[in-house]
């Protein structure tokens, strides 16, 4: 290989690398504007105010997945294939990345990532058991209305049997009959 070529590619091993900061540095902005709505959502949740729905939160789930593939499997920046061939180029594309701490950001990049699902998993959690906590409520407030729609039956049926004696013995309530049927035996 002669200079000339040596000296092209060695520009674009170290263009190579500040095409990655450059792309980092617009999912980092990215990941700024993500992250906006979780600063109120920690707020709220701070303050027992009202969270998102469940619908909201699997939205917001989504759009994580989504930026976490499209930044960390669908892209192939990061990888050093292409200088397999020449130890020389790679070693200048990681003295640039090194130089603009492309790691560590992609780190940070994916903490921040995590942070902001575990808060999202959290929320839908609470969500979660406040409608739970609601329903079994509701079955309480329905069980209790049947009982005092039937109260009158169930208080028929126990002065019946205190005034006539009778003891349960297993039967059932239609083998008991109504108040007229019983006294008549």
């Amino acid at each position: 290989m002669d200079n000339h070529q040596d000296g092209v590619l060695k520009r674009i091993a170290f263009s190579q690398g500040l095409a990655v900061n450059v792309i980092l540095g617009i999912w980092e902005q990215e990941m700024d504007d993500i992250k906006k709505p979780f600063e109120s959502l920690s707020k709220d949740l701070v303050d027992s105010k009202k969270l998102w729905n469940i619908k909201k939160c699997k939205k917001h789930l989504g759009l994580l997945s989504m930026f976490r593939y499209r930044s960390n499997l669908e892209s192939d920046l990061f990888d050093t294939d292409d200088f397999w061939e020449y130890p020389n180029l790679e070693a200048i594309y990681n003295s640039t990345t090194r130089h603009f701490e492309i790691e560590s950001r992609r780190r940070i990049l994916n903490k921040n990532i995590d942070d902001c699902e575990n808060l999202l998993k959290n929320v839908e959690n609470i969500v979660f058991h406040e409608k739970s906590w609601k329903l079994e409520w509701y079955i309480i407030i329905l069980i209790t209305i049947e009982i005092i729609i039937n109260i009158d039956k169930l208080i028929s049926i126990f002065w019946m049997v205190l005034e006539n004696g009778l003891k349960f013995t297993g039967l059932k309530r239609n083998e008991i009959g109504t108040e007229k049927e019983i006294s008549r035996r």
